[in-house]
């Protein structure tokens, strides 16, 4: 529900409700975690549907790709947060390592997609699929058009993009308390510190692996292992994933 209204934080004018945006972030995710789609067909999706509760195309487009990058600056975030943690409490350098060599990968990835929605380096890519679109009269890319207007639209709304960004981190943050519940209870208490790195670098490893439905036997095995450094069992472990 957060990231919904996240998302919804983000379109300027602020005269649609967030009720669109929570139940379409519920469509987005499922699509996303149980279909090897990239990613990003749930996505797509979202965008579209997002259109039928009366959001100009071209702004639901662009409100779900500003989320996106949004939504992956706080995972890297959450990421780090969760590498310091192991680090300062255990040490372990074949976690850390790996999660610092993903995260070299990731920045500049991130990087780059903000200087390409931030800055036009997509124009050419919007000119030619809608030249490719026109001569074969596929009107499925008219809603590029002008999509670049509609992202500095959504980039020039300060407190729009400000109150997305907290909403999402408080939201990824507080996913870490479904940890510490689920091991309290499975008689593995961990301090919510350790379930803040379990749960971060069980989010990274899932991420990392997106052509699985939901980062299947991936986001186990580093749970499984992360656990394994604050005392928790490989069974509990996978119990818990």
């Amino acid at each position: 529900m957060g990231a919904g209204i996240g998302w919804w934080a983000l379109v300027p004018g602020r005269e649609w409700g967030p009720s669109a945006f929570v139940l379409l972030r519920f469509v987005r995710e499922g699509l996303n975690t149980f279909f090897p789609l990239a990613v990003v067909g749930g996505d797509v999706i979202g965008a579209r549907l997002l259109a039928q509760f009366g959001i100009a195309t071209k702004l639901a487009v662009a409100s779900v790709l500003v989320d996106v990058f949004i939504q992956v600056v706080c995972l890297i975030v959450f990421v780090l947060a969760g590498v310091g943690i192991v680090a300062s409490l255990v040490g372990n350098r074949t976690v850390t390592s790996t999660a610092i060599g993903l995260l070299a990968i990731a920045v500049p990835a991130v990087t780059g997609f903000f200087l390409t929605l931030n800055f036009g380096a997509f124009e050419p890519v919007v000119r030619w699929l809608t030249a490719f679109g026109e001569k074969r009269q596929w009107r499925v890319f008219d809603h590029v058009v002008d999509l670049g207007a509609r992202l500095q639209q959504i980039w020039r709304n300060y407190r729009g993009l400000s109150e997305s960004f907290l909403i999402h981190i408080v939201t990824i943050f507080f996913g870490a308390i479904e940890v510490w519940i689920a091991l309290k209870f499975m008689n593995y208490p961990v301090g919510v510190m350790e379930a803040v790195a379990i749960e971060s670098l069980g989010q990274g490893s899932r991420s990392a692996a997106f052509i699985l439905p939901g980062g299947m036997g991936v986001q186990d095995g580093v749970l499984i292992a992360v656990c394994a450094l604050f005392g928790v069992p490989a069974e509990v472990a996978l119990a818990m994933a």
